[in-house]
Formats: structure tokens, C-alpha cells, sequence
């Protein structure tokens, strides 16, 4: 079992080294050693390859940790509940039902940073706090944000929309 894993430490290796910032290296990693224990247990001579197999159940891992990762990142976290026997006999697998928990607090964590990088962004100007508002809400475009400052604040519609406009790539530069 130790030369079969040492055989695909490389592209273990690899793909972790590839996607770190995509997914948890050292979860991912027990993962796979594991995925390739249950690839020699289920592995048939007469069906195909087995490098191909390993290498096919490998990047399938690799996609589902990319996924939870993003939902970790949401506020999601997927916990293995239910333990299911799959095969008959000898070839029976144990397999794991995932089921989506969604954590509220994170959700309300991620809405408040918002709020904060709304409030940094706008830095106490009212309005640039009104543009950004704005920007919130589906509907709104440059022209109409321009049309609501000029009755809000005064002064010409033309000038606010440039003013939006340049605010707008004030904050690309500050976001990236």
C-alpha cells in the first residue's frame, strides 16, 4: 500500500500545491491518501486502468474540497452523517451523506464586514455613503444615483454622475 501512495505523492503534491488557497492542504491530503486505499480495495483488472482510476477519484476529491471551501467561506460547512454500505459481499464501500449546515452567524459576520467596508469606502462623506447605498440596491444605475444627489445635495446632474463615476473607479482601486 506505501509504494502504490508513494507512486502518486507527486500529483498529491501537486494538485494541493496548485489550489492552496482554494482549499484546506492538509485535510485534502489525508483525503486523497485515503481515496487511494478505497481505489486498490475496489479496483477491477478487467475493467481499465488503474493510474487512470486513482488519477480520475483524485481530481473528483480535489473538485468537492474546492467546494467546500467556498461554502466554509459562505458560512456553509458540510458534515458526513449518515454512513452508507454500498456493494455486496466483498466489494461492499462505506460512503458518507453530506449534508449543507449553514452557520447564521457567519452569514450576519459577512453582511457587518460589508457594512464596515461600505462605511471605510465612504469615509465619512455623506455623499459618497449615498453612492454606495445606492449601489447596493438592484436598479440603480450612474445616471439615476447622479439624478437623486443632484435633488438631495444640489448642483448639476451631469457633474454628480461624473463625480459617481469617478468614485466608482476610486473604489475598484481601493477594493483590489
Amino acid at each position: 500500500m506505501w509504494a502504490i501512495k508513494a507512486r502518486f505523492q507527486a500529483l498529491i503534491y501537486r494538485l494541493s500545491e496548485a489550489n492552496w488557497y482554494r482549499i484546506n492542504a492538509e485535510s485534502f491530503e489525508g483525503n486523497c491518501y485515503s481515496r487511494i486505499e478505497q481505489c486498490v480495495r475496489e479496483y477491477d483488472p478487467n475493467i481499465g486502468d488503474f493510474a487512470a482510476l486513482v488519477k480520475r477519484k483524485l481530481i473528483r476529491l480535489l473538485h468537492q474540497h474546492i467546494k467546500r471551501y467556498r461554502a466554509k467561506l459562505r458560512g456553509v460547512s458540510v458534515v458526513p452523517l449518515i454512513q452508507k454500505r454500498r456493494g455486496r459481499g466483498e466489494d461492499e464501500v462505506d460512503e458518507a451523506e453530506e449534508i449543507e449546515i449553514i452557520d447564521d452567524l457567519a452569514v450576519v459576520d459577512d453582511e457587518m464586514i460589508t457594512k464596515e467596508r461600505i462605511t471605510a469606502l465612504a469615509g465619512g462623506d455623506p455623499r459618497r455613503l449615498a453612492i454606495l447605498n445606492a449601489w447596493t440596491y438592484d436598479g440603480f444605475n450612474d445616471s439615476q444615483t447622479a439624478s437623486l444627489l443632484a435633488q438631495r445635495y444640489g448642483g448639476n446632474t451631469e457633474s454628480h454622475r461624473k463625480y459617481v463615476a469617478r468614485f466608482r473607479t476610486a473604489c475598484r482601486a481601493a477594493l483590489a
